[in-house]
């Protein structure tokens, strides 16, 4: 307990500076008036008496100085009351030259905490004298200068790119929209109903995607019922989890959370996706939606491969996949983006995406948004088999 007492202190350096400071008046006083006591010792003794006035009385001494081991002694007494005192005038001064010292440095941090992708453009644009501070201050302007531009780069890129994918998509849509006004039989009615979803669904995932690439941020949120995500996601993964005989474990309670439909409806697919994958066949998938004190909360887990804890955190790097992975990812069209993109998605919601190696394989993934609820334990009812605790 001290010991982590002692780690929560937090000396700044505005006090490191300030006790340094108090310290050198001290010293310095002490070594004046130790040079002083030197120089009573070092000169020659006189015999002390008592004053007389003109008038011939003898004057009444306040205080006896009969030798000189007296008068050391009354500067001793003298001197501590001064040097604390003048020790406690130079911690104070100390203290307001070391904060004048620092506000630049101050400045800095604060606009650095500031900073993110819509405000790339603020500098510090520090003034004062041409110091280390000042250069510092240039410095870090500097690169946000090269910063801007390579964000600007991303943003003409994701412009282009957006250029190059909505024209055919839309060409694609349009071709669509005039096969389906001519007579066809109900088996192509609906294909070409099912193509034109596909590619409107499509055209929506390319544009979120685009914006948030360039960026990084929700321009268009809305309420979006978690639990209706996640069943519209396993509705259309029905055919290949009959395929694979996966058993299926859904607790879907309403949960409804602030954000960007799409990108929401793509991170809940991604996460089922991923656990229909990497599972095995006849394997166990869970699906749960609820509200928990924390916030609303989406978990989705599998019995999929045996992953090590070693190797969950780099589950979420983009292109990143294990032996096993790569070898399920190989035969599906994986290519290790899956959970990048749910990361990516995840801190654009302010949310937090957890990660846990399943008991005994598998993976269990949460995804906590903010905003808590009535407690709905759903940690165990999704899964009926024993995933261990829910990470902190």
């Amino acid at each position: 307990m001290p010991s982590e007492r002692r780690r929560r202190i937090r000396v700044t350096l505005r006090l490191r500076l300030t006790i340094t400071y108090a310290v050198l008046v001290v010293l310095t006083g002490f070594s004046v008036l130790a040079a002083v006591a030197v120089v009573l010792l070092l000169i020659p003794g006189y015999a002390f008496t008592s004053s007389q006035y003109p008038s011939g009385v003898l004057g009444t001494p306040s205080i006896m100085v009969s030798n000189k081991r007296d008068l050391l002694e009354l500067l001793a007494v003298v001197a501590v009351p001064v040097l604390v005192l003048v020790g406690g005038i130079g911690a104070a001064v100390g203290w307001f030259v070391a904060g004048r010292a620092l506000k630049p440095l101050t400045d800095i941090v604060r606009t650095a905490r500031t900073l993110d992708g819509a405000s790339i453009d603020r500098r510090i644009a520090l003034d004062g004298p041409e110091d280390e501070v000042r250069v510092l201050a240039d410095t870090i302007d500097g690169m946000l200068d090269r910063l801007e531009a390579a964000f600007a780069v991303q943003g003409r890129f994701a412009a282009n790119v957006s250029h190059e994918l909505r024209t055919p998509l839309t060409t694609t849509k349009t071709l669509l929209q005039v096969a389906s006004r001519s007579e066809q039989t109900p088996e192509v009615e609906q294909l070409l109903y099912r193509l034109s979803i596909t590619n409107d669904r499509t055209i929506d995932i390319t544009r979120a995607l685009l914006d948030l690439a360039g960026s990084n941020r929700i321009d268009h949120a809305e309420n979006v019922d978690l639990a209706e995500l996640a069943r519209r996601e396993l509705a259309d993964q029905s055919e290949t989890i009959d395929d694979e005989a996966l058993v299926v474990t859904e607790v879907l309670r309403s949960a409804t959370v602030v954000g960007h439909p799409v990108l929401l409806q793509l991170l809940v697919r991604n996460l089922v996706q991923n656990a229909v994958r990497h599972n095995r066949r006849g394997g166990d998938l869970h699906v749960a939606v609820g509200r928990e004190p924390g916030g609303v909360v989406l978990r989705v887990s599998n019995s999929g491969p045996r992953i090590e804890e070693a190797t969950v955190p780099l589950l979420t790097e983009a292109f990143h996949r294990t032996a096993l992975r790569t070898a399920s990812g190989a035969a599906t069209g994986g290519h290790g983006l899956g959970l990048a993109l749910v990361k990516s998605i995840v801190e654009t919601h302010d949310a937090r995406l957890l990660l846990q190696a399943g008991r005994p394989d598998g993976l269990v993934v949460e995804v906590v948004f903010p905003g808590g609820g009535p407690l709905e334990n759903i940690s165990k009812s999704a899964n009926a088999r024993e995933t261990g605790p829910l990470l902190n």
